[in-house]
């Protein structure tokens, strides 16, 4: 062998494989692929997780300490329920015309027990004057006026009258409440309406009442006024002579005639 052909064989090797250097630009843009896909995953997580929290979170309310009208409605309900609510009406207001109600003298008073004795049209008169004097409905008892009703001396209105009193102090309508829950006492008169011809039949309370002189009032009869009257008004009935306190008068069948004072 030559020494060319020494040489031309070891130039004629194959040489071992040797890996590839990777360029600088190369690096560059695995390393910012990779930043940006870091950044997207950074980006994705976060936004669920925000997500999820705001999906999830209530507001706090403090039940025991929201208005009952809130704390149970949506504030649509409630504007609803406050538009359509009525507001509290009060006891009396300045200017109503029944504002003369709201010192009504009988307003607190019980109606009284029945007096089945009575006949049934004078009883049933009797529990609807009670009834409308303890509602100080004045335009019921003037509906239970019979046509010749007798208030007081002089005529003149009868309602007007006892308005005029209860707001005066003198409290017609627990009179009349009081003067009906004592006993009673049939009568005949020849008094009556100017219509009608004989005897009327009345039921008139107090009983002290039918008595013309007070002597001849049974004893039963005047310790039963001493449920409104004082002992004072009793002894000046006696210096009097005669029971000179209110009656209330219902003519039979039933018809409410008068309430008045002897006085």
């Amino acid at each position: 062998m030559t020494m060319t052909d020494s040489v031309e064989d070891t130039n004629h090797q194959p040489h071992p494989p040797v890996a590839k250097k990777p360029s600088a630009s190369n690096s560059f843009i695995v390393v910012l692929v990779a930043v940006v896909l870091a950044t997207i995953a950074l980006v994705v997580v976060g936004a669920a997780m925000l997500g999820v929290a705001v999906g999830t979170e209530q507001p706090v309310v403090d039940v025991a300490n929201e208005p009952a009208h809130v704390a149970s409605s949506t504030p649509e309900q409630t504007s609803e329920a406050q538009a359509t609510s009525p507001a509290s009406t009060p006891t009396s207001i300045e200017g109503s015309p029944d504002a003369e109600d709201a010192s009504c003298s009988a307003g607190t008073m019980s109606a009284p027990r029945a007096q089945p004795e009575l006949p049934d049209e004078v009883s049933s008169v009797r529990r609807f004057v009670i009834n409308a004097a303890i509602a100080c409905d004045y335009a019921e008892l003037s509906a239970l006026m019979g046509e010749s009703f007798y208030a007081a001396d002089g005529g003149g209105d009868a309602i007007e009258l006892w308005k005029a009193q209860e707001a005066n102090g003198v409290d017609p309508m627990a009179i009349l409440v009081g003067t009906l829950s004592m006993p009673h006492k049939e009568i005949t008169s020849d008094d009556g309406p100017e219509d009608a011809s004989g005897p009327h039949t009345y039921t008139v309370w107090p009983s002290a009442a039918a008595y013309g002189i007070w002597s001849e009032t049974p004893e039963a009869d005047r310790a039963a006024l001493t449920d409104i009257y004082s002992a004072e008004e009793l002894a000046q009935f006696e210096e009097l002579g005669y029971y000179a306190g209110y009656v209330v008068g219902i003519e039979h069948p039933g018809s409410w005639q008068y309430f008045t004072s002897y006085s």
